[in-house]
């Protein structure tokens, strides 16, 4: 039997919302991002040497810039805020020269991530990153520090990131094996994800412990994508488009009596 005008529009209606889905499937891929997070960076949305945030109390004779530091890339943007020590409010600090503090245990420093000395250990263990968008997060790299005098040997920090839905743990290890006092021992970190997901300004609670010493360690670099979710409108097109498809064939059922008479 020849296919009627009306089953060629149904074919056509069901055609085109499949293509959508086939189109928003096949899509690029997102493109990967990284984000710096020194206190002066581009990046930066209040670009500063030095910046001291949280809700609680610097060191003497610092100061402090806000509650939070933030940072932004191409309309990604990410937020750090409320660093504590145990249950605390504490501070965090960004640098021209170091990054962002995620953590530190070094009670005896004026300048620990910008944390009171005279407070108890760890200084600063826990820290949160905000997100305006759901991103995928792929990596973060930075530097452990240390200063002759603290500990001799290896120290190594457990930083334990999650959010509703994604976990991820890592070790990272600083080697203080120098001798000269005052040198400090910087030793690089790159922590990589496996499918952690940030939804949008849904925290990420970044902990730390310290297996030993007194160290801190920074954040430098954020890598990331934007995290796409699929939306309903190809799904409702699909179904648009075999409701008309059901009408048409009543239609053509309708007409094929007719020409039967």
């Amino acid at each position: 039997m020849p296919i009627t005008r009306h089953r060629r529009s149904a074919v056509v209606l069901v055609a085109a919302a499949l293509g959508s889905v086939a189109t928003l499937a096949v899509s690029s891929p997102a493109q990967a991002l990284t984000i710096s997070t020194f206190s002066d960076s581009a990046d930066a949305v209040t670009p500063t040497p030095d910046a001291i945030f949280g809700g609680g109390k610097p060191a003497s004779g610092l100061s402090k810039v806000g509650s939070s530091f933030s940072f932004n890339k191409s309309g990604i943007q990410v937020t750090f805020s409320d660093p504590l020590k145990s249950m605390d409010p504490a501070v965090s600090r960004s640098t021209s020269v170091l990054g962002t503090c995620l953590g530190g245990q070094r009670p005896a420093s004026v300048a620990v991530c910008g944390n009171d000395p005279n407070g108890p250990t760890p200084e600063l263990n826990k820290i949160t990153l905000t997100f305006n968008k759901a991103v995928k997060l792929l990596s973060a790299a930075g530097v452990t520090r240390s200063v002759v005098g603290d500990t001799m040997g290896d120290n190594i920090i457990s930083s334990v990131w999650t959010t509703p839905g994604s976990i991820a743990s890592f070790n990272a290890t600083n080697s203080d094996n120098t001798v000269t006092p005052g040198d400090v021992t910087l030793d690089p970190f790159d922590f990589m994800f496996s499918n952690f997901i940030a939804q949008a300004n849904v925290p990420v609670t970044v902990e730390t412990s310290f297996t030993q010493g007194k160290l801190d360690y920074w954040v430098q670099n954020l890598k990331v994508e934007a995290a796409h979710v699929p939306g309903p409108l190809p799904l409702l097109g699909v179904g648009t488009a075999f409701a008309y498809s059901r009408r048409i064939r009543r239609r053509c059922k309708a007409a094929s009596r007719i020409e039967l008479v």
